[in-house]
């Protein structure tokens, strides 16, 4: 969990730049919630379609959708919309003004990842624990 779904247009940002952004997100929203970074996806859609901000064409927006597990305080919320502007435009070498962040907050409950309900925001060690040895041999793994 969480899911960060990115949108730009095709062509705005290179591969390195993608791998940059995800390496960033997936440490910063790591840092910030101290959940495990074997949690964090990362996926970006490219494409030529056309973007209209107020009925007039935007193409140079980066927007990033987060699905993030409930529980969080606003303070740490706002700390990483905060950190993704700012990190995002510096990578992709745009204006803040140009990164669109929206968090959308769900209940562990209502997600399975690895086969398994997710714990609630601050559970990890627990669920983590109560994984199969194969499961938690493939996340350990994950995180190095």
């Amino acid at each position: 969990m969480p899911t960060y779904q990115i949108t730009v247009k095709e062509n705005l940002l290179s591969n390195e730049q993608k791998d940059k952004i995800a390496d960033y997100i997936t440490k910063t929203h790591c840092e910030i919630t101290g959940a495990p970074n074997y949690y964090v996806q990362i996926i970006f859609h490219e494409n030529n379609k056309r973007r209209y901000v107020a009925g007039k064409l935007s193409d140079s927006q980066i927007w990033i959708y987060g699905d993030i597990r409930s529980g969080r305080p606003v303070e740490k919320r706002c700390l990483l919309i905060n950190k993704f502007v700012k990190g995002v435009s510096e990578i992709a070498n745009i204006p803040t003004t140009d990164v669109w962040v929206f968090l959308n907050n769900l209940e562990g409950s209502d997600i399975s990842e690895w086969g398994v309900i997710l714990p609630e925001s601050g559970k990890e060690n627990e669920w983590f624990n109560s994984l199969s040895k194969e499961l938690q041999g493939k996340l350990t793994a994950l995180a190095k």
